[in-house]
């Protein structure tokens, strides 16, 4: 079964020398019967409203969380895809 959903993880941001959380919509493909699932489509990252000091990598966050495990449990499920 796939779901769309929404979680944070972690971006390094240069121009502030820190990390921050930034939302990520993505396909999450969960085996039936299974609590956990893999990331197969990243659909965004971050909100697109950053600044250029806020700025970060988008393309590289999202090749980052492609094929991530996710627990059920620590996503926001949108809706189901397929």
């Amino acid at each position: 079964m796939q779901y769309k959903v929404e979680y944070y993880t972690g971006v390094y941001k240069a121009a502030i020398k820190g990390w921050r959380q930034e939302p990520v919509t993505a396909i999450l493909d969960v085996p039936e019967g299974k609590k956990t699932g893999t990331v197969i489509s990243v659909l965004s990252v971050g909100t697109g409203r950053t600044s250029k000091r806020q700025s970060f990598f988008e393309d590289g966050i999202a090749k980052r969380e492609m094929g991530a495990r996710k627990r059920l449990s620590s996503v926001q499920i949108i809706g189901e895809e397929g």
